[in-house]
């Protein structure tokens, strides 16, 4: 982080009144007479605040006409570098405190009370979310006050009261359960293959072998795999419960290693699947299909923006994963006429084109179509289950406890059913 200056904020003709200021965090701090020891005593100590607290200054007294805007404005800039790593949570944190500015944005923040609090749950609620999305974007309001309260920003009474309000409770509210999540069919994943780049076509092969969450494959780097056993050994850095203090390995085998040594082949802190190679496979695809000869028209490379608004990554995201497989599922499973894109008609072509009760229709079809990368994990828990002793599939997914695992895995019904044959 940079350091700010201590700088000189004139007074005029006479010099001796100058006083010393320092800009930290959009606000200039003034901090006595210019040169004074007070003055570069006061400015070590905001200084020292400020790349303590990532960007934030804390207050010796709680203010009271702080406004939701304000607070929320100091929060982001703290999560952003304490969730960097974890840019999902960000958006979440985002999305949630967006809605309540836009509606609240004005209020002092130790004016926010539970009846604000419900009018945010209320218009979750009536989006239609399950109760499991509204609960946790609600504690990650929260968290925003007792964030203010532990730098002083606001009274802690303030977060207090808002922790002491109810989660929205199984069977007592309207929001609906968030169903299970389903294993993806080993034919609906093949029909979908083929319409995605190598790149992420063999995520989702090595997914489907390995067992890993979504985010640990996109994360994965040559330098965290072992490579020196019949199985590789990767070592995650980045996981869902790295804050905990927990450790997550990845065990790869014949299958996987086949699938993943292409990719095995750069620098050790690069990521191994990335959306440039994939945007550079389309490019070269699109170059040998083309029939017009290269003294003609545009050559390749030629008409490049200098700037482009979007660049392909260096790495995919949990969410640019996800997007990628939902594009090849509306292309392996096309929506019916009307709903179907016409030739040449882009998205946004064709929801201009349809009306409200066809958008309606269409998204049920895109619902039931679609699947989601993290559905691979339980494709393979389900798949080991039958084969596998139930410590071997804990370790595998990186479960502490077995009665999670049991979720993952759907249990084979043929099971049952022959079991109830017997005794039933």
């Amino acid at each position: 982080m940079r350091v700010p200056k201590y700088s000189r904020h004139s007074s005029g003709k006479d010099s001796s009144r100058d006083q010393a200021r320092v800009r930290l965090g959009g606000h200039t701090y003034y901090l006595g007479v210019y040169g004074s020891k007070e003055s570069r005593a006061e400015y070590k100590r905001l200084v020292a605040e400020f790349i303590a607290n990532d960007g934030v200054i804390v207050r010796q007294d709680a203010r009271a006409d702080l406004s939701l805007t304000e607070l929320f404005a100091s929060y982001l800039v703290w999560a952003r570098k304490h969730y960097g790593k974890s840019a999902t949570e960000f958006d979440k944190i985002k999305r949630i405190v967006k809605r309540t500015r836009l509606v609240y944005g004005d209020l002092e923040a130790s004016r926010f009370g539970y009846q604000q609090f419900e009018v945010i749950r209320t218009a979750l609620l009536n989006d239609g979310v399950g109760r499991d999305y509204i609960n946790g974007n609600m504690d990650r309001l929260v968290r925003v006050f007792r964030w203010g309260a532990s730098r002083n920003l606001i009274e802690p009474s303030v977060a207090q009261s808002l922790g002491m309000i109810e989660r929205l409770k199984r069977g007592r509210t309207n929001a609906p359960e968030r169903k299970p999540v389903p294993p993806v069919p080993a034919d609906v994943v093949l029909k979908t293959l083929p319409h995605l780049s190598s790149v992420v076509s063999d995520m989702i092969r090595l997914q489907m072998v390995v067992g890993s969450r979504p985010g640990e494959l996109c994360n994965l780097t040559p330098a965290m795999i072992d490579r020196t056993g019949d199985v590789w050994e990767a070592t995650l850095i980045e996981h869902k419960t790295a804050h905990h203090g927990k450790s997550r390995t990845l065990f790869i085998g014949p299958q996987g290693q086949a699938i993943l040594s292409p990719y095995l082949m750069r620098f050790g802190d690069e990521h191994c699947f990335r959306p440039v190679d994939a945007e550079k496979e389309r490019r070269d695809a699109q170059h040998a299909a083309r029939k017009t000869p290269l003294s003609c028209g545009d050559r390749p490379g030629t008409n490049r923006k200098r700037a482009p608004k979007v660049r392909p990554g260096q790495h995919y995201t949990t969410a640019s994963y996800r997007r990628a497989i939902h594009r090849a599922c509306d292309m392996a499973f096309p929506a019916p006429s009307p709903l179907g894109r016409l030739e040449g008609e882009s998205d946004r072509a064709r929801l201009e084109r349809l009306n409200p009760s066809q958008i309606k229709q269409l998204r049920k079809w895109q619902a039931e179509h679609r699947w989601n990368p993290n559905q691979l994990r339980h494709t393979f828990a389900t798949d080991a289950w039958k084969t596998e002793e139930p410590e071997a599939v804990q370790i595998l997914l990186g479960h502490s406890d077995l009665r999670t695992t049991l979720v993952y895995a759907e249990r084979d019904r043929r099971k049952a059913i022959d079991a109830a044959r017997r005794v039933g």
